[in-house]
Parts: C-alpha cells; structure tokens; sequence
C-alpha cells in the first residue's frame, strides 16, 4: 500500500493551500461531493477581504476571484467559491478523493492508518502525517451564527446588524448569532420568526436560501493530537483567501 507523505481531512481552503505545492504525496480526503464548504455550505462569504495576505499564491488567489468580477470592493459572490476551487485542483494537479468521510487514525508501526468510510465501502490508507481541516470535535466554540443568502430589488443597502452586502447588485447575505449549544432545527425556525417580523429595512428583501450547515469560529485555531496529527479549522480564518494563505505558509507550524 502506498504510504502518503501527508493526508488532508477536507478539500478546505486551508487544506487546498496546504496541499498546494506539495506534490503528489499528498491526498485531501473530502466528506462532501465540493471543495470550500467550510464557507460554501455556511452561506458565509467573509470579510476583511482587503486584509494582508503573506504568499504570493494568496495573492493570486484573491486576484483571481477580483479578475472573475467575483470579489468587488471587498464584497464577495460567494456561489464562485466552489467552481474557482474546483478548477485551482484540477489545473494544479491536487491528489483529491471526494465523499471519504474519515472514521480513525490510527498510529502504527510509524506511520498512520487512515480509514474511510466510502460509497464504495471502508478503505484505507497509509501516511506519515494527517492534517485535519474540518474538526470542531473537542474545542470550544468562540462563535458560532447561522446564515442565508438574501436579494433585494432596492438600490438601498440596510443598515441592519447581520446584513452583509455581495459583490452584484441585489445580492446580499444575512448572519444570525447563535449560542454554541444551539441545535440546526431550531437556528432553521428562529431565521424564520425573526423574518416574518424582520425590520423595515428588510421589507423588500427575501430569502433565497439557508446554509446547510453553522459557520463557526474555535477558541483555538491549531491544535495538535500528536507529533504527526494536526488539526487546523479551516473556518476560523477570516475569508477563504486568508485561509488558504494560511495554508500555503504552513500556519500549522506557527
């Protein structure tokens, strides 16, 4: 069995930028069927996006988005998210599995077995490291709100707290704040009550869509198991080019 220099739990931003120059010993293993969902799935579109990045490879990253009419004034269209990761592994040749949902890592002999479970069944792999993008299990939630895609036929951009305006006109997404403890069902039917009342601001605004799942921020963004098995949240960072510049730079190292 081949032995990876490194896996990558989740086709994150930070997973991709981790995995970017790494050549072909490195696999993300990805649980959903897209890259990006620490921000796609969370209808979360970022912010700071006019922030300081430290690699080049961000920087294109973030240029690359703005070339695409997809980041305007530090305003993102978030739905570009996921085909502009999509073609970034492709075009650079990043060993990916989609729909391989991690069940242990396990130390062995020095290296890590590493199973899946698969559409195909339970499979197995072997790596020297494991980097894991996607955990929240064990760490406390410093933030935690649900989100929804909005479009307005209005020229005016509310003032509302939670309102966050997208790259095109009319395009726009709005942030809830949750407790930690607070289940999915309930973020779904308190986003409901609250906009069949919602302010004045937002009469002529209507929701297109609900995340499917929290956007979360950790107390810790690293957090190391053992010497060879990192985890590093992916969603903490501001935006997905700061995370994926964070990937690049090897922040799990810091």
């Amino acid at each position: 069995m081949k032995i990876y220099r490194q896996i990558i739990r989740g086709a994150t931003c930070y997973g991709i930028g981790a995995a970017w120059n790494a050549g072909p010993d490195t696999l993300i293993l990805e649980p959903g069927i897209h890259p990006g969902g620490e921000f796609a799935d969370a209808f979360d579109p970022g912010s700071a996006w006019n922030g300081p990045l430290r690699t080049g490879e961000a920087r294109g990253f973030r240029a690359g988005l703005e070339k695409r009419n997809a980041l305007r004034d530090g305003a993102f269209h978030l739905p570009a998210l996921i085909p502009f990761l999509s073609s970034m592994i492709l075009e650079n040749g990043i060993g990916i599995r989609l729909v391989q949902t991690v069940t242990s890592v396990i130390p062995e002999n020095g290296v890590l077995r590493i199973r899946c479970a698969a559409p195909e069944g339970e499979l197995e792999y072997l790596a020297f490291s494991y980097l894991d993008t996607l955990s929240v299990e064990n760490t406390a939630v410093r933030e935690k709100s649900f989100h929804a895609a909005i479009s307005g036929d209005t020229d005016a951009l509310p003032q509302t707290e939670g309102f966050q305006r997208g790259a095109f006109p009319g395009e726009g997404y709005f942030k809830m704040p949750l407790e930690p403890s607070c289940p999915y069902p309930d973020a779904r039917l308190r986003l409901e009550t609250f906009w069949r009342k919602r302010p004045e601001e937002l009469a002529a605004w209507t929701i297109t869509g609900s995340a499917m799942r929290f956007a979360l921020k950790l107390e810790k963004t690293v957090r190391k198991i053992a010497p060879n098995h990192l985890c590093v949240f992916s969603g903490n960072y501001e935006n997905p080019a700061a995370a994926f510049d964070a990937g690049v730079a090897g922040e799990e190292a810091l």
